[in-house]
């Protein structure tokens, strides 16, 4: 008669059975390293399908990727003026932004620019409803206008 004792591996949750009879009735530890492996598997990919359903805990940042990017033109010509818009992915509404170009500064999702001159760097700080932060930027070209034609 085959008697099984437990154990138990607490940093995976997992109950493993061990054999207390005979060398030939005892599982070997090959097999025992696949149960344990395809055990954690199981466990993880529940935890993983478990996880897909949740929504993101506020400053879980490997399962939060909020990100913000820029729409508008990156090449201009002399004078020309500009809209700019932010395009937020992943992130909870509503959201704050906050724009800089050189000294001129400006809220909302859109940012005017207006007679540009020279090329210039556009940035962006985005927060979402939940406090999360993004920034990006954008350089423009400025093709100078032909001053001898």
């Amino acid at each position: 008669m085959i008697t099984y004792g437990s154990a138990y591996l607490p940093t995976l949750g997992i109950a493993m059975q061990r054999s207390t009879d005979t060398p030939s009735h005892r599982p070997s530890s090959v097999r025992r390293l696949a149960t344990v492996l395809l055990a954690a598997l199981l466990l993880i990919s529940g935890q993983q399908a478990a996880n897909a359903s949740a929504a993101p805990e506020r400053g879980s940042a490997a399962l939060y990727a909020f990100s913000v990017s820029i729409s508008g033109p990156t090449a201009l010509g002399e004078y020309d003026d500009a809209t700019y818009t932010a395009v937020p992915s992943n992130g909870t509404a509503p959201y704050t932004y906050t724009w800089s170009k050189g000294s001129t500064t400006g809220t909302g999702a859109t940012f005017y620019i207006y007679g540009v001159r020279s090329s210039f760097t556009v940035y962006l700080t985005a927060v979402d409803a939940l406090g999360h932060q993004a920034s990006t930027s954008l350089w423009v070209y400025v093709q100078p206008e032909c001053r001898r034609c």
